[in-house]
C-alpha cells in the first residue's frame, strides 16, 4: 500500500513538472514583455515637449499641462515634431522625423560666408566648418523659418496680407520755438524817446496797423518841418521844379526815416507838423 502511495506521488511530481515545463515554453511573452518596457519608457523619456496646444486647434498654448474650457487635455508638442504652416497660417501635421542617425550633406562656413565643404575643415581662424544635415539645406535667402516653440514664446501671430495705414503716436522731449521766417523786428531809424506805451507785456495779441507806441523824435520833426517849408515855397509863386524837387526831397527823407505814408500825406492836407507819433505795428502777431 505504501509503494502505490509513492508511486502516485511521484507520477504526479513528474506530471507537475511537465506542466511547468510545457507553460514556460509556450509563454515566452513575460520575459520579452519585461525587456521591451524598459526600452519603451526610455524611448519616451527622450522627447523632450516644447508646449501644450489646444485640442481643439485653437491659437493657445500653454508651458504646462492645462485642460481647456471643456475639460479636455491639452496635446504635448513634441522637439522632434516640425511646423508647417497652410497659405492660411493655419498649423498642418506632418509627421515625426526618424530618430535614426541624420545625414551630413556639407559643411557650411561659420562665419556665414558662401563657402561649403563635402568634407570637415577648418577655416582661417580655425573654427570648425558646420555640418549641414538633411532637411536644413539652405534657401535662397528670401524664406525665414522659425520654430513652433519660438513662435509660441515671442507671441507670434499671422494675418493675411493688405494694404494698411500704420500709426504709432511717438512721445518725445521737444523745443518750442518760433517760426525766424515769420519773425518782424520793430524798431526805428532815429533816436526819439517813448512818451507812451500802448503795448506793455510778453505774448499780447497785436494787430497791424495798431499802435505800439508813441513816440518824440527830432529827427522826424525836422524832417516834416523841411517838408512843409518846402509846401510853402511852392505857393510863393515860384515856378519851375525847384519846388517840387524840394518837397519830394523831403518827403524822401520821411520815409527814410520810417514814418508811414498816411502820416505824410495828412500832413499834405492840414499842413501841420505833430511833434509826437504814433508808431503802428507792421505785422499781427504775438509780441516776444
Amino acid at each position: 500500500m505504501n509503494r502505490f502511495v509513492g508511486a502516485i506521488a511521484l507520477t504526479g511530481a513528474v506530471i507537475a513538472g511537465a506542466a511547468v515545463g510545457y507553460w514556460y515554453a509556450r509563454s515566452p511573452t513575460p520575459i520579452l514583455v519585461a525587456a521591451a518596457a524598459p526600452q519603451a519608457a526610455a524611448g519616451a523619456a527622450e522627447r523632450k515637449v516644447l508646449y501644450y496646444r489646444d485640442p481643439g486647434g485653437a491659437p493657445y498654448w500653454s508651458a504646462e499641462p492645462k485642460k481647456d474650457a471643456s475639460g479636455r487635455d491639452y496635446i504635448p508638442v513634441y522637439e522632434d515634431e516640425e511646423p508647417e504652416f497652410g497659405p492660411g497660417g493655419e498649423l498642418k501635421k506632418v509627421a515625426a522625423r526618424s530618430s535614426g542617425p541624420r545625414k551630413i550633406l556639407y559643411y557650411r562656413n561659420p562665419m556665414g560666408l558662401p563657402d561649403t565643404s563635402p568634407v570637415p575643415k577648418k577655416d582661417w581662424m580655425g573654427m570648425d566648418y558646420i555640418p549641414v544635415y538633411e532637411g536644413e539645406e539652405q534657401d535662397d535667402g528670401k524664406t525665414v523659418k522659425v520654430s513652433l516653440d519660438k513662435i509660441q514664446r515671442t507671441g507670434v501671430r499671422t494675418e493675411l496680407i493688405e494694404p494698411r495705414v500704420v500709426v504709432r503716436p511717438v512721445r518725445a522731449v521737444g523745443t518750442v520755438k518760433h517760426d525766424d521766417s515769420r519773425l518782424t523786428i520793430v524798431t526805428m531809424r532815429s533816436d526819439g524817446y517813448i512818451e507812451d506805451l500802448f503795448v506793455n507785456r510778453t505774448g499780447q495779441h497785436v494787430r497791424a496797423g495798431e499802435p505800439l507806441f508813441r513816440v518824440y523824435s527830432s529827427d522826424i520833426v525836422q524832417a516834416q518841418i523841411d517838408m512843409l517849408v518846402s509846401m510853402g515855397v511852392g505857393t510863393r509863386g515860384l515856378t519851375g521844379s525847384e519846388p517840387e524837387r524840394q518837397l519830394n526831397g523831403a518827403m524822401q527823407r520821411l520815409r527814410n526815416l520810417g514814418v508811414p505814408e498816411d502820416r505824410i500825406r495828412e500832413m499834405r492836407e492840414t499842413k501841420k507838423s505833430p511833434r509826437t507819433i504814433d508808431w503802428l505795428s507792421p505785422a499781427t502777431g504775438d509780441v516776444i
